[in-house]
């Protein structure tokens, strides 16, 4: 069954009143398989297990993003719709749960009542102009790839999947998903802040206010040392490790009269309203590189 996609509460007043199908704006009320990546090794020995995330966010810092389709409401859906709005994102959300979709409605740009499997329907959403989509489907594998599928030909080429098990993944990854995530590995909020961050390639949520980061080296910092650059006391944040990416080396602890280079990236430690600083930096460098 297809569902006319609009918000849950204009279904609802069309429904009493005969009117056709819309999409209308919410006005909101703002309330790949693993692999041994240097980032990885290096919180995995120091501070605590974690997914790599390379090239899936090297893809990132090449094509930023600022509109997002979530097809699927439940929690993780929700989650990661309401955790990229609170980013600045425009977030189009889409579930055939009313309930779901007017629960999600203050926490998004805006949240239509649809079936997200159908191509019609993210096309009378707006999906082909976004950057990226989450399918989010609980545990509807057949639902997954048929949206995965309909987003893909309405040119969406960003896709990230929910799975719930090895099998579902490796599906998903057959049919060309950027990336499929397992919940109970990758939460929501972690998912929401690598796929919106320019010039961010790795993260690690550390504490309710404390991350660590992989960041590009921002075009200022180039060409001088730590030494010189005294990051500590001028943004408050500690560099941890200086990651080598043309022969994939990590150089722990760095060295502080090592001059940084364009193709380095740097992993630091701290605050996330500090790390915020650097990764504006970062974001704008990697902005005048697109």
């Amino acid at each position: 069954m297809s569902w006319a996609c609009r918000p849950a509460t204009a279904q609802r007043q069309a429904g009493r009143n005969g009117g056709a199908p819309t999409v209308q704006s919410r006005v909101p009320r703002r309330a790949s398989p693993r692999t041994h990546h240097p980032f990885v090794r290096l919180v995995a020995t120091t501070l605590r297990p974690v997914r790599p995330y390379s090239d899936l966010l090297q893809h990132r810092l090449l094509h930023p993003m600022h509109r997002f389709v979530i097809v699927g409401l439940g929690n993780f859906g929700a989650s990661v719709a309401e955790a990229l709005y609170s980013h600045g994102h425009d977030v189009i959300a889409v579930d055939v749960d009313e309930q779901a979709v007017d629960d999600i409605a203050p926490h998004c740009s805006r949240a239509a009542v649809g079936d997200g499997r159908e191509a019609a329907t993210l096309e009378e959403i707006g999906a082909e102009a976004a950057d990226a989509a989450v399918v989010s489907t609980g545990d509807d594998i057949t639902a997954s790839i048929l949206a995965t599928m309909a987003l893909q030909d309405l040119g969406v080429d960003v896709v990230y999947v929910k799975v719930i098990s090895d099998n579902h993944a490796r599906i998903m990854r057959q049919l060309g998903a950027t990336e499929a995530v397992f919940p109970e590995r990758d939460s929501a909020f972690n998912l929401a802040s690598r796929i919106s961050e320019k010039g961010v390639v790795n993260y690690v949520r550390m504490g309710r206010n404390l991350s660590v980061q992989e960041l590009v080296v921002p075009e200022e910092w180039r060409g001088h040392t730590l030494r010189e650059l005294d990051v500590r006391a001028e943004y408050g944040v500690s560099v941890v490790g200086i990651h080598e990416t043309t022969i994939d080396d990590m150089i722990v602890p760095p060295n502080p009269d090592d001059t940084l280079r364009h193709t380095d990236t740097l992993i630091l430690a701290g605050t996330d309203e500090a790390i915020e600083k650097v990764a504006d930096l970062a974001s704008a460098t990697a902005e005048e590189a697109e």
